[in-house]
């Protein structure tokens, strides 16, 4: 069926743009006859090549519209399409841009891409779809620009090589792979291994494979990163496995895998042991019992608690990961540091720091540096704490005001003969504390003590003449605690600080003045007030 004279008829323009168009012929008449006009554009289409990208593109507007209206083509302007292709910044696509024709230009074609592919020889990874999109939207006069037409393949990287861990948490647990985490710093990790152990495999790198680019080009994949493993002292490569030749702890700087001699307890150490003395580091998996003596060069680490014990790390730090119930016994010195979660009743002594998480009960605490008690419940009650620099807790002394006294800014010389003095006192307190109350209920009890038997007479005149030397001997060595604190003031810069609660009760020393708190308070600071010479208690800033 041919289509009616009223269907080939074109679509009436409406009256407005009729009107709209009558205006703009009487402004293209008044301002430019058409001979005028055709030489103007046909200069213009001489030096096309040095027109910007937006006055081409008006151009081709321009050549559309003269295409659509069948109009006489301007001399110069009827340019064919162009293209280009260049590969991306990666390499792995070829990018198309078109220029669309001009006034009635030969439009580029599908078969022009395709042709200028197969001449470079790019034959894999091409995007048939893609070119006749951009073809087909450069025909309706848009230009596209870095459209991707062929995409290549890339590289895949390898495996570095890398070394893999394995040792045991506990001397009687099997060996096991280390995780991650703590593989990042082994040394820290406190990985034991016994002799014989396998404790690391070196796993080479793995080369990646190779790829191509849009081009049609190899893409090379980069060169996987390697590890350069030696076996240190204590260890044997065999291969590419590291066997411990010792007993130890599991070391490694990135380089060299070695087994720190180190001597492990996997139970608990008692006194049955006699005492211990090691050049190196102690690790004890359990608790360390009364009446231990364990001294060694390195770290010793406790797993668990430590109770009426003497232990000494010459050069290392102490660290104990449950608790010290020292029973007015022990005694514990580091070189480094201290770290514990509680104390009752125990002496510390570090060169540098004390670390004590929930708190500390009747002990005598000394430290060159600082004694922190902030990262748990951080209780500073009763005994004796001295630190270089600054003394700061949680919570200090109790609501019944409890006498805890704290001494910030003594030199390190003063604060080792205080050490000393102090664990005298607390032998002789101890002493006095048993004496003294049998001595009071015995009194209580017999009003008349010339009626006793001779041979309870001669208990009791024992018990006062002991209760007698022990509390002339706690005088005494009272008397020289006070001397020295006179002369011991070295600094005055050191502060103590109360993060939550402070107790009457807490007397505290810096330099040669001494402050008594008399109520309660919270987030105090005490310091030493270089104008009036004395420390005063004010808001922790």
């Amino acid at each position: 069926m041919k289509p009616s004279s009223q269907e080939n008829k074109p679509a009436q323009v409406p009256l407005a743009i009729n009107n709209l168009l009558r205006k703009a012929r009487i402004v293209c008449d008044e301002t430019m006859v058409d001979a005028e006009l055709t030489r103007e554009m046909e200069q213009v289409s001489a030096n096309i090549d040095h027109l910007s990208p937006d006055q081409r593109r008006a151009l081709q507007e321009i050549g559309q519209i003269m295409t659509y209206a069948s109009a006489k083509p301007v001399k110069g302007l009827d340019r064919p399409g162009e293209f280009s292709m260049e590969l991306s910044e990666d390499r792995l696509h070829m990018l198309l841009t078109v220029i669309p024709p001009l006034a009635g230009g030969k439009p580029i074609s599908t078969s022009d891409v395709v042709e200028e592919l197969r001449r470079r020889n790019i034959e894999k990874g091409v995007m048939l779809q893609e070119i006749q999109k951009s073809v087909f939207t450069a025909k309706s006069g848009k230009e596209v620009t870095q459209q991707p037409i062929v995409r290549g393949v890339p590289a895949t990287p390898g495996t570095d090589g890398y070394v893999e861990f394995f040792g045991r948490a506990e001397l009687n647990r099997d060996i096991e792979p280390v995780s991650p985490e703590k593989a990042l710093d082994i040394n820290q990790s406190s990985i034991a291994c016994v002799k014989d152990d396998l404790v690391a495999v070196y796993h080479p790198p793995v080369p990646g494979t190779h790829g191509f680019d849009a081009a049609g080009q190899v893409l090379d994949p980069p060169v996987p990163g390697d590890i350069a493993l030696e076996a240190g002292p204590n260890i044997v490569r065999q291969g590419d496995t590291f066997i411990a030749q010792i007993t130890g702890m599991l070391q490694f700087d990135g380089k060299v895998i070695s087994v720190k001699p180190v001597l492990i307890f996997a139970h608990d150490v008692t006194a049955e042991s006699g005492p211990i003395a090691f050049d190196g580091e102690i690790m004890v998996q359990g608790t360390v019992r009364s009446g231990v003596k364990m001294k060694a060069t390195g770290h010793i680490t406790i797993h668990g608690n430590v109770e009426a014990a003497n232990i000494e790390s010459l050069q290392g730090e102490i660290k104990i990961h449950q608790g010290i119930v020292g029973r007015g016994e022990a005694v514990l010195v580091a070189m480094t540091n201290i770290s514990t979660k509680f104390v009752e009743n125990a002496t510390l002594r570090a060169q540098n720091d004390i670390y004590i998480e929930n708190g500390s009960m009747h002990s005598f605490l000394v430290a060159g540096n600082k004694i922190e008690m902030i990262h748990g419940k951080g209780q500073l009650i009763g005994g004796s704490t001295m630190a270089g620099k600054l003394v700061a807790a949680r919570i200090v002394g109790t609501p019944s005001g409890l006498h805890t006294e704290i001494s910030v800014g003594l030199s390190s010389k003063a604060m080792k003969v205080l050490s000393r003095i102090d664990f005298k006192r607390r032998s002789l307190q101890s002493g006095l504390a048993k004496c003294t109350p049998l001595i009071e209920n015995i009194y209580k009890m017999v009003t008349d003590p010339s009626k006793l038997d001779k041979g309870s007479l001669q208990t009791l005149s024992t018990l006062k003449q002991m209760q007698f030397i022990l509390q002339m001997k706690m005088d005494k060595y009272n008397a020289r605690r006070q001397k020295v604190m006179a002369f011991a003031a070295q600094d005055t810069s050191g502060t103590v600080d109360i993060l939550d609660d402070l107790q009457p009760g807490v007397v505290v020393r810096i330099g040669n003045s001494t402050l008594e708190n008399k109520q309660a308070g919270r987030h105090r600071q005490f310091a030493y007030d270089l104008q009036s010479k004395r420390v005063i208690c004010r808001g922790l800033k």
